[in-house]
């Protein structure tokens, strides 16, 4: 079984409807992971904190719903 799977099937037995994560856009190598194994692009965001926006960090929020197998 895959970490992935493993991470799905654990959100499944505490009856959660969905796994979120995050990263930044400057990790592309992760965005291509998350969204190749079914997880789908919710929003970006500028982290709201003084430095982050003076860096324009943004974040991109990536969900997949549990119980329909996929984003």
């Amino acid at each position: 079984m895959e970490q992935t799977d493993k991470v799905v099937e654990f959100a499944r037995e505490k009856t959660c409807c969905q796994v979120v994560l995050y990263t930044s856009t400057v990790q592309t190598d992760a965005q291509k992971l998350y969204e190749g194994i079914g997880y789908k692009r919710v929003r970006e965001f500028v982290v709201p904190e003084v430095l982050a926006k003076l860096l324009n960090f943004t974040l991109i929020e990536y969900r997949y719903e549990v119980n329909e197998g996929g984003g």
